[in-house]
């Protein structure tokens, strides 16, 4: 997706979720796959996952996010941003225990 693309896909979607206002309940799902290379390669997949953090800042929503065999990428994605979401569910989870009790 191009940056004008995205940046029009994102602007979109607050759109939408001023519109749905106290009906949206969340940023999501939203994350990495790397198993699913047919709908975004990973390039894609890190350029367009961190702007969903800056929806969950904006409107104050927790995030349900989704992991599957990415390495450190998701996790240090998490880490980077993690003071723009209050809470979150994190599902299709592919990480050790400790990887998941150190985000």
């Amino acid at each position: 997706v191009y940056k004008r693309q995205q940046e029009e896909y994102f602007k979109k979607l607050e759109e939408i979720i001023e519109k749905l206002g106290k009906s949206c309940a969340l940023i999501g799902e939203c994350g990495l796959d790397y198993d699913r290379f047919t709908y975004a390669d990973k390039e894609t997949q890190l350029k367009q996952f961190p702007p969903h953090f800056d929806l969950a800042k904006k409107f104050g929503l927790p995030m349900y996010l989704h992991n599957r065999n990415t390495g450190d990428d998701f996790f240090q994605l998490v880490r980077e941003n993690r003071h723009k979401f209050s809470t979150g569910v994190v599902h299709s989870f592919t990480g050790t225990l400790e990887a998941v009790s150190y985000t």
